[in-house]
């Protein structure tokens, strides 16, 4: 798919725009003034794409042998330099995500300034890993498509061709496949979640959105759902749903870190303090070494008046070696 300079543009602008600028819904107890803290969230093609050093991951021979291939998700924090100081996987095969965390952290951007200052950076890098390198892959779809022809009834057999797609970054084909499962079982709630990740990837937004709701209604405990369902929410400048749909997942799996984290940020961004807290105590304490975790959980106390509580996140940070233990020191002393 093209997309012009000027939608680029619009893009970069809006995944770009600093979190002072979102305006807030309903805040209970904002600090009056409060400066908001100096670290941006580009969205990950955007991140990605502005890179000026990319690291290419090994594909280690044990993953190859157990047929590990597809997308891994590393979210990392970059610094005012550019460099990568924090790095953790999101998602992908385990036997991929060590080498994908590894060459995440060697990374390089440029300066990402905010009214002329360096600022910190959140966001995502996206490796896939594809068996088919040599050839392999359009090995691999010839025999998925002949067993869509042998069993052209089998609703399976075009999930799996379509999930190949999907791996290929073939997002249309994908989405061909991913609704000829669903006309054959229209109660395949994975169907309906691997064609709304395929409409996402598109740019296709809305029809994301519908199709995830799909699977979620089918499905209500499929949690990557949810999450993606936020993103897709959030990117579209919808930050109501996007925490409305998080709150339905904590409450559903109250053991995802990730999400505890998601929906904490979400209430910041939006300036309800209070509310930020509790999924984001929740989060570091499923995962005590989530940093950007206990950043936002101390701006968050700095926010509504409780500096000992801050304090406490600064020592943790500062116990992890988090290049951010500064940043919020600096916010708690204010």
């Amino acid at each position: 798919m093209k997309i012009g300079f000027r939608a680029i543009a619009v893009v970069a602008a809006m995944a770009l725009c600093p979190l002072s600028s979102i305006p807030a819904h309903g805040s209970q107890n904002p600090e009056r003034g409060a400066e908001v803290p100096k670290i941006l969230r580009r969205a990950g093609g955007v991140l990605q794409g502005a890179a000026i050093k990319k690291v290419s991951p090994q594909y280690p021979e044990a993953a190859k042998a157990e047929g590990a291939d597809g997308p891994v998700v590393v979210e990392v924090v970059v610094d005012e330099r550019g460099s990568v100081i924090s790095a953790r996987p999101v998602s992908g095969h385990p036997l991929l995500t060590g080498p994908s965390t590894e060459a995440a952290r060697g990374w390089k951007w440029n300066p990402t300034l905010l009214s002329g200052m360096p600022v910190k950076v959140i966001g995502t890098l996206t490796f896939n890993f594809n068996m088919g390198s040599e050839g392999l892959s359009e090995k691999r779809i010839t025999a998925l498509k002949n067993n869509v022809r042998a069993n052209p009834k089998s609703a399976e057999a075009h999930y799996e061709l379509a999930g190949t797609y999907f791996k290929l970054l073939r997002y249309d084909d994908a989405e061909e496949s991913y609704g000829r499962a669903i006309k054959l079982k229209p109660d395949y709630a994975e169907a309906h979640a691997g064609l709304a990740e395929a409409y996402s990837k598109s740019g296709k937004k809305e029809e994301s959105i519908k199709s995830y709701e799909q699977a979620i209604s089918l499905k209500p405990t499929l949690f990557n759902a949810y999450h993606n369902l936020s993103d897709v929410y959030f990117s579209s400048g919808k930050m109501g749903p996007a925490i409305e749909i998080l709150g339905r997942a904590v409450k559903l799996n109250p053991e995802g870190e990730e999400i505890y984290h998601r929906l904490g940020w979400l209430y910041f961004l939006t300036g309800r303090y209070e509310d930020a807290i509790g999924p984001l105590r929740k989060a570091v304490t499923i995962n005590p070494k989530l940093a950007a975790a206990h950043f936002f959980l101390g701006q968050a106390y700095v926010r509504v008046g409780n500096k000992e509580a801050a304090m406490a996140e600064y020592e943790t940070l500062k116990e992890l070696k988090s290049q951010m233990a500064p940043e919020l020191l600096s916010a708690i002393n204010k």
